[in-house]
């Protein structure tokens, strides 16, 4: 097996945490890697400072996008021309131990996908997974692990996937389920090596509402899949439906978003309630889907108005 890891870098806006970010990465206790820095075509100093890193290793790899086409054509890119036998992905405003490769690799096996913690540090183990449980845990609100950040996938994988291009929100998780569906083994361990950090800009805030229901968009296909595969779906993808669709009124005035897509958040709260209850489901979501399906007008608008000035 090919022991090389390719780490991938979709990089757009994020002058200020790069450097930091590729120092992480070029300090790994791992040698044999390739990095490719995809940038997908940055008006700040990006390109200047990848120039910089590449000039100075000859690992490093540059894609300069001459247009803007967000990250998911950018991660793309870099699956196309990747040379490793395992994959890792990073985004520019985040950090990894020095060990982050090295342990990765250590620990996978002949699993196809391997996922470590992102938010919290655990005990160490590795936890043998089938597809189906892999699905539940990435959902699981004891953290919820389902992007793309903080996991090794075997290049058969990886490349076998592509990142969808109309999807603005959520594309690493559509991706995630993807692979895990055409894996044969995924393990799962528990070790926190990957650190999210969050630079100045955001790609996330200030969306247009159809670019923000892809979250809701993509857990029903998700959930549908699932149950065409498995002939069930975990409830962890149900509560996370549950959850996006409520979170949708965050970022929504409730006169932006469509009458139909009203219709399909107020059903999926109603069916989460018909077949789970309240039991398990935070206070919080509890209360705010009863007070929405009760005032929607109300809830939905006190509730943006809290978001734009937070």
């Amino acid at each position: 097996m090919n022991k090389l890891v390719t780490i991938i870098i979709p990089i757009y806006k994020k002058e200020d945490t790069l450097a930091s970010c590729l120092e992480t990465v070029i300090n790994q206790s791992y040698r044999d890697i390739e990095v490719i820095l995809i940038n997908d075509c940055s008006p700040d100093r990006c390109l200047e400072i990848c120039n910089s890193y590449s000039l100075k290793y000859e690992f490093i790899k540059i894609i300069d996008l001459k247009e803007n086409h967000g990250v998911s054509y950018a991660r793309n890119q870099g699956l196309a021309i990747a040379s490793g036998g395992y994959i890792t992905f990073i985004d520019a405003d985040d950090a990894v131990d020095a060990h982050y490769v090295r342990d990765m690799v250590k620990k996978i096996g002949e699993a196809d996908i391997l996922m470590t913690s992102i938010y919290r540090d655990y005990d160490g183990d590795v936890l043998e997974m089938t597809r189906y449980e892999a699905i539940d845990y990435i959902y699981r609100k004891d953290g919820y692990e389902g992007g793309v950040v903080g996991k090794l996938f075997r290049k058969e994988v990886a490349i076998e996937n592509e990142f969808p291009v109309d999807i603005k929100i959520g594309e690493d998780a559509y991706y995630l389920f993807n692979c895990i569906q055409k894996s044969n083994k995924c393990i799962y361990y528990k070790k926190q090596l990957y650190h999210v950090r969050q630079s100045k800009y955001n790609s996330g805030n200030w969306m247009p509402f159809e670019k923000i229901y892809d979250t809701v968009r993509l857990l029903d296909y998700i959930i549908r899949k699932t149950n065409d595969t498995f002939g069930r779906c975990p409830q962890s993808a149900y509560e996370a439906l549950f959850e996006r669709s409520i979170n949708v009124f965050m970022r929504s005035r409730y006169k932006d978003v469509p009458n139909e897509k009203k219709k399909r958040i107020r059903e999926n709260i109603i069916n989460y309630y018909k077949r789970f209850g309240i039991k398990g489901l935070p206070a919080r979501y509890a209360i705010s889907g009863i007070t929405y399906l009760l005032f929607p007008t109300a809830y939905a608008n006190v509730i943006y108005r809290i978001y734009i000035r937070s």
